[in-house]
C-alpha cells in the first residue's frame, strides 16, 4: 500500500493547479500546506510551525523562536514581556480562530464539490461545514475508512483506507 504522504502530496499538487480550491483541515502537522497558495489551506486547529504569545499579538516561526531562546527558563514574550509563548495550535479550552471559521464557512457555501477525507465527522464545528455545503447544493463525497454520521448527506461514500483509495485513482 502507498504511504499516506503520497496522498497528501497528490492533494498538494491538485491544490497548486486549482488555486480557487480550499482545503479545511483539523491536522496540525502541515502535511496539507501548499506553499504556492498558502491561503487556500484553512488550519482550524493551527499548526506546529508557528508560535505566538498568549497575551499579545506576537508571532514567530516556531523553530526560529525556540532556537533563539533555547537557554531561557521560561518562554516569555519578547514583545510584551508578560505573556507566555506557545505553539500556535488549539489546545482544549481555547477558542478556534473566528476568522478561519468564517472563511471555512464561506468556502463551504461556495463549494461545488465538497470532499471529506479521513474524518470521522464527529468533531464540531468542523463537521458543520458539510451541512453548509449541502445546503448550497454542493456534491458531497466522503472517503473514510469507517462510516460517518453524515454519510446520508453524501452523494458518494467510499469506506476504505485512504491509501487504498489513492492507489485506485492515481
Amino acid at each position: 500500500y502507498g504511504d499516506h504522504r503520497d496522498l497528501h502530496l497528490s492533494l498538494r499538487r491538485q491544490r497548486q493547479m486549482c488555486i480557487r480550491d480550499s482545503h479545511i483541515t483539523q491536522n496540525i502537522d502541515g502535511l496539507h500546506k501548499n506553499t504556492e497558495n498558502p491561503n487556500n489551506v484553512l488550519e482550524l486547529h493551527g499548526n506546529i510551525f508557528n508560535c505566538g504569545c498568549l497575551t499579545c499579538s506576537f508571532e514567530s516561526p516556531t523553530l526560529d523562536f525556540y532556537e533563539k531562546n533555547k537557554n531561557e527558563v521560561d518562554m516569555l514574550c519578547p514583545s510584551c514581556l508578560e505573556g507566555l509563548i506557545k505553539v500556535k495550535t488549539i489546545s482544549f479550552g481555547q477558542s478556534l480562530d473566528r476568522n478561519i471559521l468564517s472563511i471555512a464557512h464561506q468556502v463551504s457555501a461556495k463549494a461545488k464539490n465538497f470532499i471529506v477525507m479521513g474524518s470521522s465527522l464527529k468533531v464540531s464545528p468542523a463537521n458543520s461545514f458539510i451541512k453548509v455545503a449541502k445546503a448550497n447544493k454542493a456534491k458531497i463525497i466522503i472517503l473514510n475508512k469507517d462510516k460517518t454520521p453524515f454519510d446520508d448527506y453524501a452523494d458518494i461514500v467510499i469506506n476504505d483506507d485512504l491509501e487504498n483509495i489513492y492507489e485506485q485513482i492515481k
